[in-house]
This record gives C-alpha cells, sequence and structure tokens, in this order.
C-alpha cells in the first residue's frame, strides 16, 4: 500500500498518544494510526484538518460470523452525502476504497488497506468514495463512524467484483459471502455524476 506520510500529531481522541496520519493514493482518504495500538473516541478536530466536513451523527458496529464475509461496494450520494470513519474493535477486516467522483484524475481507480483489532489503524473516507470490505477471521466486528445516518433512498451499491474496476480482493468469487443486497448490486457503468470532484 502507497502511504504518505503527513504528519504525527498528538490528539487527544487517541488518549493524549502520537497518531500517525498518512494520506493514501486517493486525494482525501487517509490512514490514521494510533501509536499505543488503543481505539479510543474520534478526534474531530484532527478530522477536520483533513477535510471532514461537519462531525459524527451515527455510529454503528457490525459484526461478522464468517471470514470471507463481503460488504459494498456502497456510498450514499447527495443530499445526503456520507463520510466513514472505519476501525476494526475484533478480528481483521480487509478494505477497499474505490474514487467515484466525476472529473478526478482518479476515477475509478482504488486503494486498500487492512484493518485489525492490534494494529490501531483507523481509516477515513471522505464521501465521493466506494467503499467495500472482506472479513479476515470469523467474528470480525468492524465500527463506523459516520456524518450522516443511513438513509436509504440515497445508497447506491456496486457490484463488488466488477471487472471494470479489477479490484484484487483476498477472496476468490465461489468463496465470497455476501448478502442478497450486494448480490443484486448494480454494474460500475451505473455510476454517472454521483459526485462531483472539486
Amino acid at each position: 500500500m502507497d502511504r504518505h506520510p503527513v504528519l504525527p500529531v498528538t490528539s487527544a481522541g487517541y488518549g493524549g498518544q502520537d497518531t500517525e496520519l498518512a494520506a493514501l493514493s486517493l486525494s482525501g482518504v487517509y490512514v490514521l494510526t494510533s501509536r499505543s495500538g488503543h481505539h479510543a473516541s474520534p478526534d474531530p478536530d484532527l478530522l477536520h484538518r483533513i477535510g471532514m466536513e461537519g462531525d459524527f451523527t451515527y455510529s454503528t458496529c457490525l459484526l461478522s460470523h464468517h471470514r470471507n464475509h463481503v460488504r459494498g461496494l456502497s456510498c450514499q450520494i447527495e443530499p445526503a452525502p456520507q463520510g466513514r470513519l472505519v476501525q476494526c474493535e475484533r478480528g481483521a477486516v480487509w478494505n477497499v476504497v474505490v474514487d467515484v467522483r466525476t472529473g478526478s484524475p482518479t476515477f475509478g481507480q482504488w486503494v486498500a488497506e487492512t484493518l485489525s483489532a492490534g494494529n490501531g489503524r483507523r481509516l477515513w473516507i471522505p464521501p465521493g468514495f466506494l467503499h467495500g470490505s472482506c472479513t479476515l477471521d470469523d467474528r470480525t466486528a468492524i465500527r463506523y463512524h459516520c456524518t450522516t445516518p443511513p438513509q436509504r433512498q440515497y445508497e447506491r451499491t456496486v457490484r463488488w467484483n466488477d471487472e471494470a474496476l479489477g479490484i484484487g480482493w483476498p477472496v476468490a468469487d465461489t468463496q465470497a459471502v455476501l448478502s442478497r443486497r450486494d448480490l443484486l448490486a448494480a454494474p460500475f457503468f451505473s455510476v454517472i455524476d454521483w459526485f462531483d470532484y472539486a
């Protein structure tokens, strides 16, 4: 994974421990790593420094009982775009982020990052990107802090293994466990003007 270190910062939201902040190759997507390896409450001041607008209004924890559970690719569009801070509270999960901002020089490109209960990493995904994940362990718990609550009428899902994206998932098509919604997801070519690139 290509990371570009931004700065080490001291963040009260991580219990006063130094936090390593790294920008990924898609602009606006960051990995925040707590050197203590422990997750505390999100630090909104730090997140605002890297572009988060507003505050977290919704938090949920999803438990996957088995490995190879695939979610996504999903996002939430205007007028209720959703930024997500993702962390793993138990087990391990592989995450992928896809740029779907119209006019972006990296439109359709993706980056991936593994989060685990022990590596202290969080993944910040602003609006304008699809997010997907695959559990690597049984009984994996994933926490999402979101800037906008889920609103089904604005939710969009794209086929997880669409050939146009060429994502290198850590699971074979025949082994992936998916929900009915993700099985019926739209192809990538359906992404038309969901977000603008500023």
